[in-house]
């Protein structure tokens, strides 16, 4: 950590430690009597000057950075956007209809038919998708964090690709209802996306969600098949990933 930065994350803490030990200290009617503060004018300018104090402390600390944060927040998904329209005018010159969704995991509970209830089940949420997924049935598909490709690259932290044309969709844990709703795709490649830490901006092991790319587009599937195109679509694909690492 640099020196700016701690003198940041000092100040951000000291200030309101402060504010409230003082405020605190004023309380004490024998602190103010030792003072000889206890006039109502004098009481009232400290209360004022106090509350400058914290008025200037929540605009710089709290205010600024938040709208800074909205800000980029707002801003982040349509240069993800921008991005992924250039992946996808890419692979369209030969043909291919390539689409992507990020997904994130989140707790939720469930209650089966036996209405037995299961706290703290996971299961993913769609963050983002390229505009040609927008309109498409599985757009924002239910899927458990043990489920489909994306929870095969979930649970083992690494990259899982998957030709549908030739690989049974059931054999992922898929029930009839995703099953159907998925069955024009001819592929599937699952790359889980990891948390930055936010001082070196390395990637951690943690994973925050997974980023999806298939297409229904006929022989699209040489994309995972075909090693040379394989290699080139593992490397557009990760720097993909490692994107949506940095914005999320």
């Amino acid at each position: 950590m640099n020196d700016k930065n701690r003198f940041i994350k000092t100040f951000t803490l000291i200030i309101p430690t402060a504010l409230f030990f003082f405020q605190e200290l004023l309380s004490m009617p024998k602190v103010t009597s030792f003072l000889k503060i206890t006039g109502f004018l004098t009481q009232i300018i400290i209360a004022v000057v106090l509350l400058l104090f914290f008025f200037l402390n929540q605009l710089c600390n709290v205010y600024r950075p938040f709208r800074r944060f909205k800000k980029i927040d707002k801003n982040k998904w349509g240069f993800l956007d921008d991005k992924a329209n250039d992946l996808l005018n890419i692979y369209k010159r030969y043909g291919v209809d390539l689409r992507i969704n990020l997904m994130i995991p989140r707790h939720k509970i469930l209650n089966k038919k036996d209405e037995k209830t299961f706290l703290f089940k996971k299961r993913f949420f769609t963050q983002w998708n390229s505009h040609n997924m927008d309109y498409e049935t599985d757009c924002h598909l239910s899927l458990m964090t043990d489920q489909g490709v994306c929870g095969e690259a979930y649970k083992t932290k690494g990259r899982v690709a998957a030709d549908l044309t030739v690989q049974d969709p059931s054999g992922f844990n898929l029930c009839h209802e995703q099953i159907n709703k998925t069955k024009e795709l001819k592929f599937i490649t699952s790359t889980p996306i990891f948390e930055q830490n936010e001082e070196n901006l390395r990637k951690t092991d943690k994973i925050i969600g997974v980023v999806n790319f298939d297409s229904k587009s006929p022989g699209s599937e040489k994309l995972i098949k075909d090693v040379r195109r394989a290699k080139t679509f593992i490397n557009k694909t990760n720097a993909f990933a490692d994107l949506c690492s940095k914005i999320m």
